[in-house]
């Protein structure tokens, strides 16, 4: 069902402009140079066996010592490409033919264990074994023959999570489950002769790219709008000024605070979208003689609520603003950081559906004692690259009606709270209705039993974060799809 589902999917939205896809197949069979396995050894547990041509897991004795062994397997992924829904994952094992050790035999039914912790090939052994866990652990049921290859391993949630968080990738540990003489399962490390018996994985993906989706919004002196406030000069407009920056700072021994404004503006944006994400970067200024990122500088981005002139506003005129829902910078990290891609998107949001409620943001210190300050570049600064810059991706509304069949109707769509279903009740009378989002991750799950032609289905889905989902649904004779857009 999961790969209907992308099949499915793909089809939905390739004809709409904001989404292109294309099925793409990756083959990962590293050999001796680039393959990363090894073998360990209880009986020999200082030993590493690097380049052994074995991947397999045991217990057997050795001049009547009982011993166990495993092997570690681990693949590089860092050829898949950026942004992609994987949609299969598929790992094949081959049977060694030419070693000594024991093949498949015994009560050999083995786990695939997630590694969760680091090992180097040339190194490991058995007493420096990685940690792994049984969660997730994908099960290879005993051996039917003695020379079994184990082809088109499902392991698709393990390859999922490893890109989607690639510093958990630390590979795969072949464990046998019953621990007793004398049980094997047997097959080809990457070091094994025969280039076609190597460990294949076989990844099968979607690329997603957003097309025509993204506005950027990075204005110069002439058309950005911001402003400095000074509390030592209160009276004093900075209309004009290179930084955005806010600080506690001491002059001539007097303390005082220093604030700035920022709006951008949004008139550009096309009428009738949906605002997925709202991405705002800012760049530390290198050539002011304002201090930079020091101290205690954790700051907040807060919305401004009145209206203000960047050619009049001071400090004793500085307009009101909220704390509600107020963006927070962390401390720098060091002194010539800058900040890309802060999420203001709800901020944004605001602004396109009311945009009269769009009176930009004030950048706040958080720690009001000297000597703390935050500083980035201002529209004014001279070098457009480090201007503030916002990047505004968005979904177009246009084609998607409240309910695009007869038989199967969602409404209203695009949602804000509350979607209501009605469904015909000889193919849907048993149902499980799902919401996945875009990378086919399930975010809502119910069962609905006897359901009636007469009968309507509510769900809230103000749980969901503004953007494009999928809503499936499920029935005894046939299932539905539909694309569900939450504003």
């Amino acid at each position: 069902m999961k790969n209907l589902f992308f099949l499915f999917f793909a089809a939905l939205f390739s004809s709409y402009y904001f989404y292109s896809f294309s099925q793409q197949t990756l083959t990962i069979q590293p050999g001796p140079a680039t393959g990363k396995d090894a073998f360990i050894n209880a009986l020999s547990p200082n030993v590493n066996y690097a380049t052994h041509e074995d991947f397999i897991s045991y217990d057997w004795t050795f001049s009547s010592v009982e011993g166990l062994g495993y092997s570690l397997l681990q693949f590089d992924l860092s050829s898949l490409p950026a942004g992609v829904v994987i949609t299969e994952a598929k790992l094949s094992l081959f049977y060694n033919p030419t070693s000594t050790s024991g093949g498949q035999t015994g009560n050999n039914a083995c786990l695939l264990k997630k590694v969760a912790s680091s090992w180097t090939e040339n190194a490991v052994t058995w007493n420096s074994m990685p940690s792994s866990t049984y969660s997730g652990a994908i099960y290879l049921e005993k051996s039917s023959s003695s020379d079994q290859d184990y082809l088109g391993i499902d392991i698709i949630d393990i390859v999922t999570d490893w890109y989607a968080a690639p510093l958990t990738n630390y590979g795969l540990l072949l464990e046998l489950i019953d621990k007793s003489p004398y049980n094997s399962l047997k097959f080809c490390s990457s070091d094994y002769p025969d280039s076609l018996k190597w460990p294949k994985l076989v990844i099968t993906y979607y690329e997603v790219s957003n097309v025509d989706t993204c506005s950027i919004f990075q204005p110069g002196p002439v058309t950005g709008k911001d402003a400095f406030i000074n509390e030592l000069n209160p009276d004093v407009n900075y209309g004009t000024h290179e930084d955005f920056i806010s600080y506690d700072w001491t002059f001539s021994s007097v303390e005082g605070l220093g604030y700035s404004l920022m709006q951008f503006d949004l008139s550009s944006l096309p009428a009738d979208v949906v605002i997925v994400e709202a991405k705002l970067s800012l760049f530390y200024n290198p050539i002011s003689t304002s201090a930079g990122q020091a101290g205690n500088n954790a700051c907040l981005l807060s919305k401004v609520i009145t209206s203000w002139n960047e050619n009049t506003v001071t400090w004793n005129n500085l307009p009101s603003y909220t704390y509600s829902n107020a963006v927070y910078l962390e401390q720098s990290d060091y002194p010539d950081q800058d900040y890309p891609d802060i999420d203001i998107t709800d901020f944004v949001s605001g602004w396109y559906a009311y945009p009269l409620s769009n009176n930009g943001l004030l950048l706040e210190l958080v720690e009001k004692s000297a000597y703390n300050s935050m500083k980035f570049c201002s529209s004014d600064y001279p070098d457009s690259l480090l201007r503030p810059k916002l990047t505004v991706c968005y979904l177009n509304k246009t084609g998607i009606s409240e309910n695009n069949n007869t038989e199967f109707e969602v409404y209203p769509n695009p949602n804000n709270g509350i979607l209501t279903m009605k469904l015909p009740s000889q193919e849907f009378r048993y149902s499980t209705i799902e919401i996945l989002n875009l990378q086919g991750v399930i975010l809502f799950r119910e069962e609905v039993n006897n359901f009636s032609a007469e009968t309507e289905k509510s769900i809230e889905t103000g749980f969901l974060q503004k953007g494009l989902y999928v809503l499936r649904i499920e029935g005894n004779k046939t299932t539905g799809f539909r694309k569900l857009i939450i504003e």
